[in-house]
Protein backbone atom coordinates (compact mmCIF):
# COMPACT_ATOMS: atom_id res chain seq x y z
CA UNK A 1 0.00 0.00 0.00
CA UNK A 2 2.68 2.51 1.06
CA UNK A 3 5.19 1.48 -1.63
CA UNK A 4 2.68 1.12 -4.72
CA UNK A 5 -0.16 2.64 -3.68
CA UNK A 6 0.63 5.87 -2.42
CA UNK A 7 4.22 5.41 -3.76
CA UNK A 8 5.77 7.17 -0.62
CA UNK A 9 8.02 3.95 0.56
CA UNK A 10 10.49 2.39 -2.37
CA UNK A 11 10.08 1.64 -4.85
CA UNK A 12 7.68 5.08 -4.68
CA UNK A 13 5.56 3.71 -7.87
CA UNK A 14 1.55 4.64 -7.49
CA UNK A 15 0.41 1.80 -9.36
CA UNK A 16 -3.10 2.32 -8.57
CA UNK A 17 -5.57 0.04 -7.09
CA UNK A 18 -5.90 -2.73 -9.23
CA UNK A 19 -1.90 -2.81 -9.70
CA UNK A 20 -1.42 -2.84 -5.76
CA UNK A 21 -4.02 -5.84 -5.33
CA UNK A 22 -1.32 -7.42 -8.01
CA UNK A 23 1.51 -6.78 -5.99
CA UNK A 24 0.06 -8.08 -2.89
CA UNK A 25 -0.96 -11.38 -5.39
CA UNK A 26 2.60 -11.50 -6.05
CA UNK A 27 4.29 -11.47 -2.55
CA UNK A 28 1.31 -14.39 -1.67
CA UNK A 29 2.42 -16.52 -4.44
CA UNK A 30 6.13 -15.47 -3.53
CA UNK A 31 6.04 -16.70 -0.11
CA UNK A 32 3.82 -20.31 -1.17
CA UNK A 33 6.45 -21.00 -3.11
CA UNK A 34 9.27 -20.29 -0.42
CA UNK A 35 7.06 -22.54 2.27
CA UNK A 36 6.87 -25.47 -0.18
CA UNK A 37 11.27 -25.31 -0.88
CA UNK A 38 11.99 -24.77 2.70
CA UNK A 39 9.86 -27.69 3.91
CA UNK A 40 10.96 -30.02 1.00
CA UNK A 41 14.41 -29.25 2.57
CA UNK A 42 13.46 -29.60 6.45
CA UNK A 43 9.90 -30.15 6.79
CA UNK A 44 10.19 -29.78 11.29
CA UNK A 45 10.69 -25.86 10.26
CA UNK A 46 8.40 -23.51 11.42
CA UNK A 47 7.80 -20.52 8.47
CA UNK A 48 5.54 -17.93 8.49
CA UNK A 49 5.32 -14.10 7.93
CA UNK A 50 5.65 -10.76 9.25
CA UNK A 51 1.86 -9.10 9.07
CA UNK A 52 1.65 -5.32 9.66
CA UNK A 53 -1.59 -4.57 11.42
CA UNK A 54 -3.61 -1.75 12.19
CA UNK A 55 -7.14 -1.15 14.75
CA UNK A 56 -9.50 1.14 13.06
CA UNK A 57 -12.37 3.13 14.48
CA UNK A 58 -15.23 5.16 12.64
CA UNK A 59 -16.13 8.78 14.21
CA UNK A 60 -20.26 8.72 14.97
CA UNK A 61 -20.30 11.68 12.47
CA UNK A 62 -18.73 9.57 9.68
CA UNK A 63 -21.12 6.04 9.97
CA UNK A 64 -21.79 6.54 6.21
CA UNK A 65 -18.45 5.33 5.42
CA UNK A 66 -18.65 1.93 7.75
CA UNK A 67 -18.38 -0.18 5.04
CA UNK A 68 -15.76 1.69 3.40
CA UNK A 69 -13.91 0.74 6.96
CA UNK A 70 -14.51 -2.83 6.69
CA UNK A 71 -13.40 -3.31 2.97
CA UNK A 72 -9.99 -1.10 4.09
CA UNK A 73 -9.94 -2.97 6.82
CA UNK A 74 -10.33 -6.64 5.18
CA UNK A 75 -7.73 -5.27 2.35
CA UNK A 76 -5.66 -4.26 4.95
CA UNK A 77 -5.69 -6.48 7.86
CA UNK A 78 -6.96 -10.18 6.11
CA UNK A 79 -6.45 -10.19 2.79
CA UNK A 80 -3.10 -11.58 2.28
CA UNK A 81 -3.30 -13.85 5.13
CA UNK A 82 -6.35 -15.53 4.03
CA UNK A 83 -3.95 -16.33 0.59
CA UNK A 84 -1.15 -17.76 3.12
CA UNK A 85 -2.90 -19.09 5.83
CA UNK A 86 -2.62 -23.04 4.58
CA UNK A 87 1.02 -22.24 4.90
CA UNK A 88 1.61 -20.93 7.82
CA UNK A 89 2.94 -22.56 10.31
CA UNK A 90 2.65 -19.00 12.84
CA UNK A 91 1.75 -15.48 12.44
CA UNK A 92 3.94 -12.73 12.88
CA UNK A 93 1.94 -9.64 13.74
CA UNK A 94 3.48 -6.01 13.89
CA UNK A 95 1.12 -3.91 15.55
CA UNK A 96 1.53 -0.11 16.35
CA UNK A 97 -1.46 2.24 16.28
CA UNK A 98 -5.05 2.90 15.55
CA UNK A 99 -6.39 4.67 12.96
CA UNK A 100 -9.95 6.71 13.40
CA UNK A 101 -11.39 7.00 10.38
CA UNK A 102 -13.34 10.69 9.69
CA UNK A 103 -14.47 12.61 6.57
CA UNK A 104 -11.90 14.49 5.80
CA UNK A 105 -9.40 10.98 6.26
CA UNK A 106 -11.51 9.24 3.64
CA UNK A 107 -11.26 12.35 1.16
CA UNK A 108 -7.45 11.56 1.79
CA UNK A 109 -8.30 8.03 0.81
CA UNK A 110 -9.92 9.30 -2.28
CA UNK A 111 -6.35 11.28 -3.20
CA UNK A 112 -4.38 8.26 -2.76
CA UNK A 113 -6.56 5.75 -4.90
CA UNK A 114 -7.05 8.34 -7.46
CA UNK A 115 -4.74 10.85 -7.85
CA UNK A 116 -1.62 8.94 -6.28
CA UNK A 117 -1.04 11.57 -3.82
CA UNK A 118 1.27 10.87 -0.43
CA UNK A 119 -0.94 9.95 2.57
CA UNK A 120 -1.49 11.79 5.88
CA UNK A 121 -3.15 9.21 7.46
CA UNK A 122 -2.46 10.11 10.95
CA UNK A 123 -3.13 12.83 12.74
CA UNK A 124 -2.24 14.65 16.85
CA UNK A 125 -6.46 16.04 16.72
CA UNK A 126 -7.93 15.51 20.19
CA UNK A 127 -9.78 12.25 20.31
CA UNK A 128 -12.27 11.62 23.20
CA UNK A 129 -11.40 7.73 23.47
CA UNK A 130 -10.61 6.73 26.89
CA UNK A 131 -8.71 4.04 25.48
CA UNK A 132 -6.48 6.49 23.40
CA UNK A 133 -3.83 7.27 25.56
CA UNK A 134 -1.85 9.28 23.35
CA UNK A 135 0.00 10.03 20.14
CA UNK A 136 3.54 9.03 19.04
CA UNK A 137 6.11 11.99 17.82
CA UNK A 138 4.53 11.05 13.88
CA UNK A 139 1.22 11.34 15.29
CA UNK A 140 0.05 7.82 15.49
CA UNK A 141 -2.36 7.09 17.97
CA UNK A 142 -1.73 5.23 20.63
CA UNK A 143 -4.17 2.63 21.17
CA UNK A 144 -2.75 -0.18 23.76
CA UNK A 145 -6.50 -2.42 23.86
CA UNK A 146 -5.44 -3.03 20.08
CA UNK A 147 -2.94 -5.48 21.12
CA UNK A 148 -5.54 -7.77 22.39
CA UNK A 149 -8.31 -6.80 19.67
CA UNK A 150 -5.65 -8.04 16.45
CA UNK A 151 -4.17 -10.58 18.43
CA UNK A 152 -8.10 -12.69 19.19
CA UNK A 153 -9.06 -11.18 15.60
CA UNK A 154 -6.31 -13.90 14.20
CA UNK A 155 -6.61 -15.52 17.23
CA UNK A 156 -10.20 -16.98 16.28
CA UNK A 157 -9.79 -16.33 12.50
CA UNK A 158 -6.76 -18.60 12.01
CA UNK A 159 -6.08 -20.73 14.82
CA UNK A 160 -2.15 -19.93 14.46
CA UNK A 161 0.13 -19.44 17.20
CA UNK A 162 1.47 -15.59 16.89
CA UNK A 163 4.66 -13.82 17.51
CA UNK A 164 4.12 -9.88 17.89
CA UNK A 165 7.40 -9.09 15.62
CA UNK A 166 7.31 -5.89 15.85
CA UNK A 167 5.55 -3.20 18.48
CA UNK A 168 6.70 0.43 19.95
CA UNK A 169 6.51 3.92 19.07
CA UNK A 170 8.60 7.25 17.95
CA UNK A 171 9.25 8.98 21.35
CA UNK A 172 12.48 11.15 21.46
CA UNK A 173 11.55 12.53 25.03
CA UNK A 174 11.02 9.01 26.18
CA UNK A 175 7.74 10.68 27.45
CA UNK A 176 5.03 7.84 27.12
CA UNK A 177 7.06 4.68 25.60
CA UNK A 178 7.28 2.82 29.15
CA UNK A 179 3.42 3.14 29.70
CA UNK A 180 2.29 2.35 26.30
CA UNK A 181 4.61 -0.58 26.43
CA UNK A 182 3.17 -1.99 29.80
CA UNK A 183 -0.60 -1.45 28.40
CA UNK A 184 0.03 -3.43 25.35
CA UNK A 185 1.77 -6.10 27.41
CA UNK A 186 -1.09 -5.97 30.02
CA UNK A 187 -3.58 -6.84 27.14
CA UNK A 188 -0.95 -9.45 25.25
CA UNK A 189 -1.43 -11.36 28.70
CA UNK A 190 -5.27 -10.82 28.77
CA UNK A 191 -5.23 -12.25 25.03
CA UNK A 192 -3.41 -15.31 26.19
CA UNK A 193 -5.45 -15.77 29.23
CA UNK A 194 -8.53 -15.85 27.11
CA UNK A 195 -7.01 -18.73 24.96
CA UNK A 196 -4.84 -16.76 21.90
CA UNK A 197 -1.27 -18.90 21.59
CA UNK A 198 1.29 -16.47 22.03
CA UNK A 199 5.08 -17.37 21.01
CA UNK A 200 6.73 -14.28 22.54
CA UNK A 201 6.76 -10.41 21.85
CA UNK A 202 9.85 -8.09 20.19
CA UNK A 203 9.83 -4.41 20.37
CA UNK A 204 10.74 -2.18 17.80
CA UNK A 205 13.22 -1.29 18.17
CA UNK A 206 16.51 -1.82 19.76
CA UNK A 207 18.19 1.03 18.64
CA UNK A 208 16.86 4.31 16.83
CA UNK A 209 16.73 3.37 13.05
CA UNK A 210 16.38 5.11 9.62
CA UNK A 211 12.85 5.08 9.14
CA UNK A 212 11.69 4.46 5.20
CA UNK A 213 10.49 7.94 3.62
CA UNK A 214 11.13 9.59 7.37
CA UNK A 215 14.98 9.21 7.69
CA UNK A 216 16.56 9.62 11.04
CA UNK A 217 14.20 12.00 13.01
CA UNK A 218 11.64 9.72 14.33
CA UNK A 219 12.97 7.53 17.67
CA UNK A 220 11.97 4.16 18.19
CA UNK A 221 14.88 3.15 19.88
CA UNK A 222 14.97 1.50 23.69
CA UNK A 223 18.35 3.12 23.25
CA UNK A 224 19.36 6.14 21.97
CA UNK A 225 21.57 6.36 19.08
CA UNK A 226 23.93 9.90 18.11
CA UNK A 227 24.17 9.23 14.01
CA UNK A 228 26.99 11.52 14.07
CA UNK A 229 29.42 10.16 16.54
CA UNK A 230 27.72 6.75 17.26
CA UNK A 231 27.60 6.83 20.39
CA UNK A 232 24.78 5.45 22.93
CA UNK A 233 22.44 5.70 25.48
CA UNK A 234 19.68 3.56 26.54
CA UNK A 235 16.56 5.49 27.77
CA UNK A 236 15.24 5.59 31.04
CA UNK A 237 11.95 3.43 29.95
CA UNK A 238 14.26 0.48 28.26
CA UNK A 239 15.80 0.19 31.90
CA UNK A 240 12.17 -0.66 33.36
CA UNK A 241 11.11 -2.67 30.02
CA UNK A 242 14.16 -4.62 30.38
CA UNK A 243 13.05 -5.54 34.07
CA UNK A 244 9.52 -6.64 32.63
CA UNK A 245 11.31 -9.21 30.51
CA UNK A 246 13.82 -10.36 33.31
CA UNK A 247 10.86 -10.73 35.99
CA UNK A 248 8.25 -11.44 33.35
CA UNK A 249 5.71 -9.49 35.59
CA UNK A 250 4.15 -6.20 35.51
CA UNK A 251 4.22 -4.29 38.56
Amino acid sequence: MASYLAGVFPPNKSVGLYGAFKVIKNLARAHIEAYKEIKSIDNTKKVGISKNTVSSKVDKRSFIFWPLTKFLDYTFNTYFVSKTKKHLVFLGLNYYYLVYGRFSRFINLIKILFFGSEPDPFSSRHLEDPDIIGTSDMGWYLYPKGMYERVMFYHKKYKLPIMITEHGLADKEDRIRLEYTKQSLEYLHQAITDGAEVLGYMHWSLLDNFEWDKGYWPKFGLVEVDIKTGERRVRESAKKIGEIYKNNYIE
